[in-house]
């Protein structure tokens, strides 16, 4: 594909001076998303003399990723502060329009989107760059090589593109992982700052999370490679310890599929992990959930279902809070689902 270096640089060029760009990204930005928008960001100042603000709903729960924004100063603001009317260009990273949440009968579609997702659901974006590349950072990273900005003097920026290519490439195991990344990579990793990027290598792990650990090695069932289990409730400010459970499991000998099971408020929250190149975790989530929101990264996907939505469980009564026992109903239903859509029931 051609990349839109021209028809972007035309748009930015055209900007009035006191113009102010909305950076619009994921609910709950990882690495690639936030390292992603701080390069951006950089561009937009250094090149064209443009503000910018980076939007986002939902939480930044996940430790490493609120390390990222604590560590390296990182500006968010919180989606229900964005009013399109407000800003003279919107710019949709690292996803697209309909996944961020701002998406309405009055804002259909941004001016730029960036992005190495495959979704294509955005019919009005003005201008794309859509890559299979590893990492949404390696793309702006190409776009501040093309328009010569120095990141010497920002080595917060630097460390977080490098942190983003590190994860979303899977530290270069991934098979999509490309040479643009592998050469993003080489050119940013002489800028970072050491000292912050082995803090956020290695973050700090809430107590909870091995709690909830103890609770999935408890309650798992497993057939052949493929493991279940179920964690119960957790408040929303947890709900990330739900993905690192599963990052955790797929990772255990003999086990090639985790689906890690979650209750947030009043829904259930299932993270599924899988390095089985013969399991389409998009597919196991939409049969089994009917919803699903994988797509970020090859072998990662989950669901997201309101308990009062689902098709009860025979002889199970639904109420608005979840009781332990029909969570366990739950449980047992759902996974006899995944272990029969995965052939192993």
């Amino acid at each position: 594909m051609t990349v839109p270096f021209k028809e972007i640089d035309e748009l930015l060029k055209a900007q009035k001076p006191d113009a102010v760009v909305a950076i619009l990204v994921q609910p709950n930005p990882d690495p690639d998303c936030l390292g992603a928008a701080a390069g951006f960001a950089l561009l937009l100042s250094e090149k064209y003399s443009l503000k910018s603000r980076v939007f986002h709903y939902g939480e930044v729960s996940h430790p490493q990723n609120k390390s990222m924004v604590n560590i390296l100063n990182l500006k968010l603001s919180k989606g229900e502060l964005f009013n399109i009317k407000d800003y003279d260009l919107s710019v949709v990273l690292d996803t697209d329009l309909l996944n961020t949440g701002f998406a309405t009968d009055n804002f259909k579609s941004a001016n730029i989107r960036i992005d190495h997702h495959s979704m294509d659901r955005d019919s009005g974006i003005s201008i794309e760059d859509i890559r299979p590349v590893g990492a949404t950072c390696s793309i702006i990273w190409e776009w501040l090589k093309e328009f010569s900005i120095l990141i010497e003097n920002h080595a917060d920026i630097a460390t977080a593109m490098v942190l983003g290519i590190k994860t979303d490439t899977g530290d270069f195991s991934s098979d999509n992982t490309t040479d643009l990344d592998f050469e993003a990579f080489r050119s940013l990793i002489p800028l970072v700052d050491r000292d912050r990027l082995a803090r956020l290598t290695v973050y700090p792990l809430p107590k909870s999370l091995f709690e909830h650990e103890a609770l999935a090695l408890e309650s798992k069932e497993v057939k052949n490679s493929v493991l279940v289990s179920f964690i119960g409730n957790l408040v929303h400010q947890k709900r990330d310890e739900i993905p690192i459970i599963a990052d955790r499991f797929v990772r255990m000998d003999g086990i090639s599929t985790a689906v890690i099971l979650g209750v947030v408020e009043n829904d259930l929250i299932a993270s599924v992990r899988s390095t089985d190149s013969r399991v389409n975790v998009g597919d196991l989530c939409s049969n089994v959930f009917g919803i699903n929101f994988s797509g970020a990264k090859a072998g990662c996907g989950g669901a997201r279902v309101p308990l009062n939505s689902m098709i009860p469980v025979e002889g199970m009564e639904l109420s608005d809070e979840a009781t332990i026992v029909m969570q366990l109903e739950l449980f047992r239903h759902y996974a006899k689902r995944i272990f029969e859509e995965l052939g192993e029931e």
